[in-house]
Formats: structure tokens, C-alpha cells, sequence
């Protein structure tokens, strides 16, 4: 630039010029000038003037208006910038900075696009002779061509420059070969990628560092060319200076006028190994979801391994096999139990090929290394030290030398173990474990809703099983309840459970009550009945006898193989039997008897049925027991019914006789007082004081005989129920004072107040007058004979709505404790020397209950001895029909 500007500034400086400058002009695409870029200045004298002394190189056109006025054919002419009004004010602050007064321009335009401006100023304000500006105009031509082509110049030159520092900082590969395959020309980003130096890859054809896999695909690609191609797009894997692979993706285009080939490659190892994961997670997203959708239908264990397998297969497994996991409760390890095993092609093989199934942690530590979390990797299991003796000779067994064990729990509890097999040594690839880890979720899953619902269907079928057991039970207990004869009893107790507990036979023996034998009482069937009829017993001594056995040691005995046990008594009448159990039939400490059933299964009965059986027994000996009691008590009834019938019969014979006797004993007593009395009154003549004497003790012992006659038959007919009550409306007040008016001859000669206590308001009673009369009578008459000296009170009144109550009170001897119970018995008096002194039959209290309970009272004393007595009662209040209404 300082050149070109050197070129036209001579000519200027012909004419005084002081500054000269050349000026690029930038546009828009509309050739719109934006800016105008100072790139040489020129002081008068031929010095070039530094840039960085200017205030600014580069002059917008937004603030430099003067811009705006350049025609591409026309100069600016400009004789004093401080007066000329075209002169804005960004230019004219400008150029006062600089010192120039005038100013020419020359604009520099090739094919109608705006590339430069010439500026000669002058410090003094000028008036621009005509040659000067021809001159200009003259060397406009020349001066745009070489403005316009050093501009071009440095368009191409900033472009290769780009071009270089693209090319050297380029991440992607950059270069050209030749068509023979060697490398001319190569930028940094080969040596950055593949870690060579350019010389140690242009020393070798290029395809050489071709994966030996791709090198068939590239040489094809490159044989296009041949046949016209102008573009090359392909993808091969390039080794790297340590030997390992790397993916480029090539974009070639053959330059046929220079016989090379150029390219840009980019390293895509990342990429790939990003689709290499999508394609593994696309692979895995569909054999999850084939596999979910398998364990979806899964109904069974072989169908869960089945989905399992699938994924196993894949990398050739030989053999797959699913265990379930028992724990204690702390989730410990217990076993495993092998479920479900399948081959490599798809076969479900027999469990009953392996050794064992059932594989005890105990003797197979290896359970104990697993992790809920982890997969166990044995690429041989003969060699791996992990591998405890247990499972290497379980492995050798079945042919198993490489394994994959996938642990499976769910809510912190173990499930379940798939074990994927082969038959040889195996190096395990990292997508197979990875795999397995991905679908160890869902199919733990799987397991846990499996083993859940086989508990469930477990306790389902145990609850059914339990249940039909205690409806059992409930009818055994009716049966028991509902009979009380011991044979019917167990015939219908065996019966029921041979049909409840499909049982081949079932029978009941019971222990003779010298405890020697066995005798079967009930059994079920046709076989039963017989066996009956026979009277088949079994001596408790018998040695091959379960039944025996189980008397002898009242315990429960279990035979599950007939044919194996020494300790059998086989029955002719039950030649099936391959299973019994004998059950004790216990009362408290007695021994009733035997529950014997038996089984057409091998290995049929368990502890659960132990337990059954158990409860059973003890409700059948109890049954057996309450029969026999039962008859026992109807034998003690019967002869009970009969002593009482003979009892009765002869109180009915004794009543009647008394009754018989006391008439004929009236009779010829009734005249005996009747001529006493007719002598005493001197109707067949005076009679002397010793006669007199002796006819009044024959009265008066006339007249006791007739008392004692007269309660003998009242008691007889109380007690035959003859004796029938004649209720009245009694005055209570009026007969206790005839009785007391009565009783005062009994005290003429002792010292005894007989005294009547009445209520204000006594109301009167329902009774039979005479018998009323005679209940008073022997209760006053009785506290009379038992007191010496005192008073005898009778009190009486209302107690309450419906009774009276009436009290004989006396202050006599008393009765005691004992004697208290006995006063109310017939022919008993309180004891010997009172019946002496006092005399009587000992009925008279007697008749008194015995009268009053019929009127509906009941009679009660109370006495302490030495302090007198009082005896009480009762008799119902009379009511009127107008008391009732």
C-alpha cells in the first residue's frame, strides 16, 4: 500500500501537496459504502507517516458523512474545509487534528464495486489548478486496476492464511494422497489422533493401517473412483501407533487434473461406542420386553425359567436351572431347592435326574458368599477357589464346569437363585453380566409374586385342609355328644373318619377293665362289622401290635411303611394297609383305649395328622367315658327307681295301717272315756275318793291316748295326701284368744304368764279354722310344757301386702344347735329327759310344718338353749273380690 500510494503521491506533491493518504473502501453487498480504512499516509516530503499517530484508521460513514458524496468517475475538490459547507462536522474535527485546510480525492472503482480513496491535502486553503485535476482523472484508471488487484491479493492471501489455520486446527483429519494409496499431505489432528508421526504414515500405504476386517469394504470404495466417482463416503477401522482400533468415517473427492485424492476424516470411536450402546440398550429393551412379557404369562416355575433362559442363550449357555431360597428368620440362608431345570435348546429336564434337589447351605457354603446385588462368575468352577467341595462334586455330577449364579430377594428377603450352566471353561464377555444385572429387577420381581402366591395357595389349601379337619372334629363331637351307647358310639365315630379323612380303615379299641385286653369296640365298613361279630381283641402284651404299643406306652405311634417295620400285626381282613398310626384314648390318668387308623398311602400320616388324631382321641375317650357313666348312672337309677318304688309302698302300707289302727283304736277308746266320764259325773252312783281317783286317771290317760291317736291319723293322711284344707275368712285375733283362754289351765299350777301381742291392725287370713286352731294350739301348748317359770307371748300382724305373721314366744329352756334340726323330724323331741319331763309323741311339730306349708308359709325358729325360743310364721292375707278389683 505504502507503494501504490508512493506511485500517485509524486504526482500531487508536484503541486505543493503537504499529507497524502490511501484508503480502502468496504461495503455492503449493495455496494453501499460503510467504512472507509486508512492503510498508508504520506507526509509531503516523501516520509511515511505511522498509522497508530492517526485518531482513527477507520472512518464510518455513518459519522463521516463526506463518504456519501464520492462518485465513482468525480473528484472532491475542497479549497478550505473549515468554510465549506459540504464539510460535516465529523470530517472537518478530523482533519483539524491533522492540520489540512484543502482537500482533492480521488475514488478508486472497478467493475462498478467501490475499492479505494486517494486524499492529497494541503495545509492551506487552495484554489485547485485545472492540469491538477485532469491529472488526477488521468491516473484514475491505472491506480483502480492496482488497487483492485493487490486488494484481491490480500483476499486470497487472508484466505489461505483461514485456510492454514483450519487446516492445522482442524480437529477432524485433513490431508490428500495419491492414488496409489500414499499419503502427500497431512494436518497435526492424524498425529493427535492415531499417534503417528506424518512420516511414519506417509512411509506405508494408507490401507495398511485398515482393520483386516474392513479392508475388503475401503478397497472397494476407493475402486470407485475408477469408475467415476466424484465423492467417496465409507467407514473403516484404522489402527493406532499401540494398536488398537479406532473408527473413522471418511469424505474423499478425487482431483483427477492432479491425480490425488482429498479427504476429511473424522475420528467417530466415540460415536460408535454410543451406538454400540443404543444397539445394546435397543437389544436389551426388547429382550426385557420379550422377556417381561414371557414372565407375565408365566404360570409356573418352568415357564419363569424359560424367560430366564432366553437371555442365556444368546451366549450359548448349555444348562439353566431356577432354586428357591428358605431362610430362617433373620433371612439366613437355609437351602436351596431346585425348581425348575432347562437345557441350552429349550428342553425342560426331569428334577429327578439330579442328585439331589434340596441343597443344604450347611454343606454348601458357596449359598453364603451370595449378594443380593451381585452376580457370582465362575469360569471353572474345578479350579476356582471360591467353589467349596459340595458344589464342585454337585458341579462334576451334572457335567457343569462354567457358571453364572443370579441372586434374587425383594424386600430386603431372599427368593430365589438362577444358575446359567456350561459345559466348559468359560471367559464371561462384560455385555452377559451386564445383562443379567439389568434384568435382575423384573425378575425378582417375578419370583417374590410366585413364591407369594404358592404361600398363599399353600395356607389356602392347609387353611381347607385345617378346616375340613375341625368340621371333623365338630361332627366327631356331635356324634360323641349325640350317643351314649359305647359300641354305637365308636362304630359311628370310625365310620365318619374313614370318610372324612380318606382313610383305607379306622377302628376303636377299648381296654377291658382288668387292663389285659383290647377289645374293638367300633370299626368303620364291612371289615369293621366283622371284626365285631368276631370279637376281635388284642392282648396288651402282644409285641407286633402298633395298637399294643401304643397302650403300653400312651403315645402316639406312627407306621408309614407296613412292609419295613418289624413291629406290624397284619390283618387278613385289610391286606392293603401300607400306613397306620395308633392314637392313646386318655382320660386324665386312665387309659380308655386305642384309635387305630390306617392308610393305603405310603408315607401318609404326619405330625399335622398327629395333632388331628390327637384331638380326636381325647374327645372319643371322653365320649366312651360319659357312656359308660351314663349307664352306669341309668343301672344305680333303676335300682334306685325300685328301692324307692318298695320305700314307697311300704310307707303306703305303714300310713294305711296306722290309719287302720288309729280307727280301730278310737273306737273302744272313745267308749272307755265315755263310761269315765259317765262314772266321774256319779249317773250310776257316788263314787268313793280312791275310785274317784282311779276313774280320773283312766280319763285322763283316755284323753292323752286319743291325742296321740289323733296326730298319729293326721300324720298319716298329711303324708297319704289325703288331708284336704277348708280356707275361710279368719279372724286371726279371735282364735289366738280362744286358744290362750284354753292354755291357762296348762299354767294354773306354775308360775307362767300367757300374754296376746297384737298389731293395731291385723287384717284377717286365709286358713282352715281347725287346722289354724290346732297349729296355735300345739305351738302355744309346746312353749307352755317347756317353760317352768316366765311368760309364753303370742304376737301377731301384718307383714306385708300379702301375709300375717304370727310368733309363740316363750322364756323357756331353749332348744340347741343341734337340736334345732331335729324338732321338725317326726317322733323327735329335743332329747330323752325333756320327752320324760314334757311327755308327747314327738309329731306334734311335725303336723305344725307339715299344716302350715300347706296353707303356703313356711314355720322357722329361733332359740338359744337356757334363753327360751320363738317360732314364727306365716299365713296369706284373705282377699275379698272387692280387694282384688
Amino acid at each position: 500500500e505504502d507503494q501504490i500510494l508512493a506511485a500517485i503521491a509524486t504526482v500531487g506533491e508536484l503541486f505543493g501537496v503537504s499529507l497524502s493518504s490511501l484508503s480502502y473502501l468496504d461495503t455492503h453487498a449493495d455496494n453501499t459504502i460503510t467504512q472507509a480504512r486508512i492503510v498508508a499516509v504520506r507526509a509531503g516530503n516523501g516520509e511515511f507517516i505511522p498509522l497508530s499517530t492517526l485518531p482513527a484508521t477507520d472512518i464510518p460513514a455513518t459519522q463521516f458523512p463526506l463518504l456519501t458524496l464520492l462518485h465513482p468517475d468525480a473528484n472532491i475538490t475542497i479549497g478550505d474545509m473549515q468554510t465549506d459547507p459540504r464539510v460535516d462536522e465529523g470530517t472537518r474535527a478530523y482533519i483539524a487534528v491533522t492540520g489540512a485546510r484543502a482537500l482533492l480525492t480521488l475514488s478508486l472503482v472497478v467493475a462498478d464495486r467501490w475499492q479505494a480513496l486517494i486524499s492529497l491535502n494541503w495545509t492551506e486553503a487552495q484554489d485547485f489548478p485545472q492540469d491538477l485535476v485532469e491529472l488526477m482523472n488521468a491516473i484514475r484508471p491505472a491506480a483502480s486496476a492496482t488497487v483492485a488487484s493487490r486488494r484481491a491479493f490480500l483476499e486470497v492471501q487472508a484466505a489461505q492464511q483461514q485456510t492454514n489455520r483450519v487446516f492445522n486446527a482442524s480437529i477432524d483429519m485433513l490431508g490428500s494422497a495419491t492414488f496409489a494409496g500414499y499419503f502427500i499431505s497431512l494436518n497435526p489432528a492424524w498425529g493427535k489422533t492415531l499417534g503417528y508421526t506424518d512420516a511414519e504414515l506417509m512411509a506405508e500405504p494408507f490401507i495398511s493401517f485398515v482393520h483386516p476386517d474392513d479392508i475388503d469394504s475401503t478397497l472397494a470404495e476407493a475402486g470407485k473412483i475408477a469408475e467415476g466417482a466424484t465423492a467417496l463416503f465409507f467407514e473403516n477401522r484404522y489402527r493406532t501407533k499401540d494398536g488398537s482400533y479406532r473408527w473413522l468415517s471418511w469424505n474423499s473427492a478425487p482431483d483427477l487434473e492432479s491425480n490425488q485424492i482429498h479427504f476429511v476424516v473424522r475420528d467417530i470411536t466415540p460415536e460408535k461406542a454410543v451406538q454400540q450402546q443404543v444397539e445394546q440398550a435397543r437389544q436389551q429393551a426388547e429382550l426385557l420386553a420379550s422377556m417381561s412379557n414371557a414372565l407375565s404369562q408365566a404360570v409356573n416355575e418352568d415357564q419363569i425359567l424359560a424367560a430366564i433362559a432366553s437371555v442365556g442363550e444368546l451366549f450359548g449357555v448349555s444348562q439353566s436351572s431356577l432354586s428357591y431360597l428358605d431362610t430362617d428368620a433373620d433371612n439366613t440362608i437355609v437351602r436351596a431347592r431346585i425348581v425348575a431345570l432347562r437345557t441350552g435348546n429349550g428342553d425342560i429336564v426331569p428334577l429327578s435326574v439330579l442328585p439331589t434337589t434340596e441343597i443344604a447351605a450347611e454343606n454348601f457354603p458357596l449359598l453364603k458368599l451370595l449378594h443380593p446385588d451381585r452376580n457370582m462368575l465362575f469360569g471353572d468352577l474345578q479350579t476356582d477357589p471360591q467353589a467349596d467341595a459340595g458344589t464342585q462334586a454337585f458341579a462334576a455330577a451334572t457335567n457343569v464346569r462354567g457358571t453364572i449364579t443370579l441372586s434374587l430377594s425383594a424386600a430386603d428377603r431372599w427368593q430365589a437363585l438362577v444358575s446359567l450352566n456350561w459345559l466348559e471353561a468359560q471367559v464371561f464377555p462384560d455385555a452377559l453380566a451386564a445383562l443379567m444385572e439389568v434384568i435382575r429387577p423384573a425378575l425378582s420381581a417375578t419370583v417374590a409374586s410366585r413364591r407369594a402366591f404358592l404361600a398363599e395357595e399353600a395356607a389356602r389349601t392347609q387353611s381347607e385342609s385345617r378346616s375340613v379337619q375341625l368340621e371333623t372334629v365338630a361332627d366327631v363331637s356331635a356324634q360323641a355328644a349325640t350317643s351314649l351307647n359305647v359300641d354305637d358310639l365308636t362304630r359311628r365315630v370310625a365310620t365318619l373318619m374313614q370318610d372324612r379323612f380318606n382313610l383305607y380303615h379306622a377302628h376303636i379299641y377299648l381296654l377291658d377293665p382288668n387292663g389285659v385286653t383290647l377289645m374293638m369296640t367300633g370299626g368303620s365298613g364291612e371289615s369293621g362289622r366283622i371284626m365285631k361279630e368276631r370279637q376281635h381283641k388284642i392282648d396288651i402284651n402282644e409285641l407286633n401290635s402298633i395298637v399294643a404299643r401304643t397302650a403300653r406306652s400312651r403315645t402316639t405311634l406312627i407306621i408309614n411303611d407296613v412292609f419295613s417295620n418289624d413291629f406290624f400285626l397284619p390283618n387278613p381282613l385289610l391286606p392293603d394297609t401300607r400306613a397306620e398310626m395308633a392314637v392313646p384314648m386318655i382320660v386324665g390318668n386312665a387309659l380308655i383305649g386305642v384309635l387305630d387308623v390306617q392308610s393305603t398311602i405310603l408315607n401318609r400320616f404326619t405330625q399335622e395328622d398327629v395333632l388331628v388324631q390327637q384331638t380326636l382321641a381325647a374327645q372319643v375317650a371322653i365320649a366312651v367315658q360319659n357312656a359308660r357313666s351314663f349307664a352306669e348312672m341309668q343301672r344305680q337309677a333303676e335300682r334306685e327307681r325300685a328301692t324307692s318304688d318298695q320305700l314307697r309302698e311300704l310307707d303306703r302300707l305303714k300310713s294305711q295301717f296306722l290309719a287302720n289302727m288309729s280307727h280301730e283304736l278310737r273306737t273302744p277308746l272313745n267308749s272307755i272315756i265315755g263310761y269315765a266320764e259317765v262314772l266321774l259325773d256319779g249317773v250310776d252312783g257316788e263314787l268313793n275318793g280312791e275310785m274317784d281317783e282311779d276313774v280320773n286317771a283312766i280319763y285322763d290317760s283316755g284323753k292323752h291316748l286319743l291325742t296321740i291317736i289323733n296326730e298319729i291319723l293326721d300324720l298319716a293322711k298329711i303324708e297319704a295326701g289325703q288331708m284336704q284344707l277348708d280356707r275361710k275368712q279368719v279372724d286371726l285375733t279371735e282364735y289366738v284368744t280362744d286358744v290362750i283362754k284354753t292354755a291357762q289351765g296348762l299354767v294354773k299350777s306354775k308360775p307362767v304368764e300367757i300374754i296376746i301381742q297384737p298389731d293395731s291392725v291385723v287384717p284377717f287370713v286365709s286358713a282352715d279354722p281347725v287346722r289354724l286352731k290346732q297349729v296355735l294350739w300345739n305351738l302355744v301348748s309346746n312353749a307352755v310344757k317347756f317353760t317352768e317359770r316366765g311368760t309364753v307371748t303370742v304376737a301377731f300382724g301384718r307383714a306385708d301386702d300379702h301375709n300375717v305373721y304370727i310368733k309363740v314366744m316363750d322364756s323357756g329352756i331353749g332348744i340347741s344347735d343341734e337340736g334345732q334340726k331335729l324338732i321338725f323330724e317326726r317322733f323327735s323331741q329335743v332329747d330323752g329327759s325333756s320327752t320324760r319331763r314334757a311327755g308327747g309323741t314327738g309329731l306334734g311339730l311335725t303336723i305344725t310344718r307339715q299344716l302350715v306349708q300347706m296353707h303356703g308359709g313356711e314355720i322357722v325358729v329361733e332359740s338359744e338353749l337356757g334363753k327360751g325360743s320363738v317360732f314364727s310364721f306365716t299365713l296369706p292375707v284373705f282377699v275379698t273380690p272387692e280387694t282384688v278389683g
